[in-house]
């Protein structure tokens, strides 16, 4: 609308309006009967500059403005797609897109993209391209593709895909930082699979089903400050854990049973500080406890975080007033654990009485 205003106001601003091409390069989905004719303006009156897009998708089949904007592709700088109803078809992503650096779709719809061998390639040719998040299914930057790119943001939702595909999707992502990733049953391959090293990933969030899960021991880093996964998968997760042990800083467990079980594998984090259960998670009386008589246990523990809709386990347990006492006793041994400096607790599964008598124990009160 701003610049439409601005040519408006008299003849002087109008020219300068016209003149300046990036005052025209931001295009969204106005909801009105001019909508294509504002959209025609905004792509002539931007010139050649590049765009920056905001498009909220309604109804089945794609909007005719999409693919009038689609026709700019070389143009496109940052996308973002928001389908409220089911994903439509996605065809017009196959295009080049040069300029691309900043790219968004977000759905609550599955779409129908099964994969298979002639499988689509989005996004074809973007050299530039920064930041990928589609929860549309099955979109992804499938391979083979002709140099590595810029990214340093990956999130996406694969199901069906084979693991040497999604494997090399990534391999054209060397410099990545945060991989978020949500993979069901991979697709039967016989193709031998090849781990892949990043040397810069910070924050790993994935949740692995069925094959999927042997993808714990093919991607590879030792940088790792933030680890989110479903608590069942901590056994396969050995390798990262072992390889990023001075390093991870922060774990989130939205779901699965935080308990005793997983003291192994959670072990040699030594540099752990946060540890958070959220969503439909659970933590037991037996990991907390296990805490708590084990001083070399995550010893720079400081934070513990229990939000949405996780639960303790029983939820009148006197396990965590316990930890609070044995980690924040007087100490003077340098080999003391840190002291436990901060607890939340926003689940409304969580008596209120028991975040009272924890907040007094840390001060709060």
């Amino acid at each position: 609308r701003v610049p439409f205003v601005l040519a408006s106001v008299c003849r002087r601003w109008r020219t300068v309006a016209l003149d300046t091409s990036s005052l025209w390069t931001f295009i969204h989905s106005p909801k009105h009967d001019i909508a294509g004719t504002c959209v025609e303006i905004l792509l002539e009156r931007s010139g050649v500059a590049t765009l920056s897009i905001a498009y909220i998708q309604y109804g089945d089949g794609i909007d005719p403005i999409l693919e009038m904007i689609a026709e700019e592709s070389v143009r496109w700088r940052d996308f973002l797609w928001i389908i409220d109803g089911p994903a439509p078809d996605a065809s017009f992503l196959r295009r080049p897109f040069p300029a691309i650096e900043n790219f968004v779709i977000k759905t609550a719809g599955r779409g129908d993209h099964e994969w298979t061998p002639e499988y689509p390639q989005y996004l074809p040719f973007a050299p530039r391209l920064r930041y990928f998040s589609s929860s549309y299914d099955n979109i992804f930057l499938a391979g083979p593709r002709e140099g590595p790119l810029p990214l340093s943001f990956i999130h996406c939702r694969l199901f069906g895909v084979p693991l040497h595909s999604i494997l090399e999707s990534l391999q054209a992502a060397p410099q990545l930082e945060v991989l978020e990733l949500y993979v069901g049953q991979p697709h039967p391959d016989p193709t031998p699979l090849m781990p892949v090293f990043f040397p810069n990933l910070r924050v790993l969030r994935w949740f692995l089903y069925g094959e999927a899960l042997s993808l714990a021991q093919l991607i590879r880093t030792n940088t790792l400050r933030e680890v989110r996964i479903v608590a069942s998968m901590a056994p396969v997760m050995a390798d990262l854990f072992s390889a990023c042990a001075a390093t991870i800083q922060r774990i989130s467990f939205p779901d699965g049973r935080v308990d005793a079980d997983l003291v192994p594998h959670l072990r040699s984090l030594r540099a752990l500080e946060r540890i958070v259960v959220s969503h439909k998670a659970v933590i037991s009386d037996s990991f907390l406890d296990a805490l708590t008589t084990n001083q070399d246990l995550l010893p720079r523990l400081h934070t513990i975080t229990v939000n949405d809709r996780a639960l303790l386990n029983p939820p009148d347990s006197g396990a965590l007033v316990r930890l609070i006492k044995a980690r924040n006793s007087s100490n003077p041994s340098p080999t003391a654990p840190s002291k436990i400096s901060k607890v939340t607790l926003s689940s409304g599964g969580i008596p209120n009485w028991l975040k009272a008598q924890v907040d007094h124990m840390l001060g709060d009160a």
